[in-house]
């Protein structure tokens, strides 16, 4: 797989909708480290996956620290979406999986062929994201961003838009700017 040159929502639903398609999101980021080493640490992940044959983009990753406790904070982490065909799916999982351990991560986000969306944690034990093993309230709390200044760059793991969508929102506006 070529390295990725542009990222966009549509990129990025492409491959969590493609079944043929291995995503996996993780970072060198660890609580209490220098922002500069840690980024050095991403790029060195990023040239592994380069040197393997992987796609990749950066992306910021958001998720709960400390949660349940009276300390608990949003943190958002520089992270890596990387990608693979089916063909080296493992071997994508399994390096990701090796560079996150190596800098004691908690765990890796996958999203692997028809297996679904999971965390992979350092004993390599599965906590499934969809398929009615976690709460989209859950879900919610670990999220997304594609790194460009636009809002709507946000993607979470969830299955359900709840907000109209532009074209309903515009038929409403009109019908409501008809009865005025």
């Amino acid at each position: 797989m070529e390295n990725l040159q542009e990222s966009s929502l549509s990129r990025v639903w492409k491959h969590f909708k493609d079944e043929d398609t291995t995503v996996v999101i993780f970072t060198a980021f660890r609580d209490g480290e220098p922002y500069k080493k840690s980024v050095q640490k991403n790029r060195k992940f990023a040239a592994e996956l380069k040197n393997s044959g992987f796609g990749y983009f950066f992306v910021d990753g958001y998720f709960p620290e400390n949660e349940g406790t009276e300390d608990e904070v949003q943190v958002k982490e520089d992270s890596i979406f990387a990608i693979a065909d089916a063909n080296d799916s493992q071997k994508l999982i399994e390096l990701c999986h090796k560079l996150a351990n190596a800098e004691n991560q908690d765990s890796i986000i996958v999203k692997e062929l028809d297996k679904g969306i999971y965390f992979l944690n350092q004993q390599k034990e599965k906590y499934f994201l969809e398929k009615g093993k976690a709460t989209f309230k859950e879900v919610g709390k670990y999220y997304t961003k594609l790194r460009n200044k636009k809002v709507s760059n946000l993607f979470v793991f969830e299955g359900t838009h709840t907000r109209p969508g532009f074209i309903e929102s515009f038929s409403k506006y009109i019908k409501n700017k008809d009865n005025i």
